[in-house]
């Protein structure tokens, strides 16, 4: 387990219903680079940065952990680090996990 710690960067993959409501701007099924701000006991707060570039604040956000079943609602996760000799892969598309391939 990663300990969430303030000012780490984490991927985040906003609500569906944020998206259709225009809240965020679709990101086309990548995950958006987040700074942790705040760290709960069970959540983090993030500052989101879009596709464009604009920064959102999202509070109380689940920091998912590698093997944890993904939620329903908007979520955060730790991007996947590559080895020294790994090709760079492509982000995952939304619903699918770091590290599955």
């Amino acid at each position: 387990m990663i300990i969430p710690t303030v000012g780490r960067v984490v991927w985040y993959y906003p609500r569906k219903g944020e998206i259709e409501a225009g809240t965020i701007p679709d990101p086309e099924g990548q995950p958006l680079a987040a700074i942790i701000a705040h760290v709960n006991p069970d959540s983090v707060n993030l500052m989101v940065i879009s596709a464009r570039g604009t920064p959102y604040c999202r509070n109380f956000i689940p920091l998912m952990q590698e093997g944890d079943a993904q939620p329903a609602g908007d979520y955060c996760e730790w991007p996947k680090r590559a080895t020294p000799n790994e090709k760079p892969r492509p982000l995952p598309a939304r619903g699918e996990r770091a590290g599955q391939v």
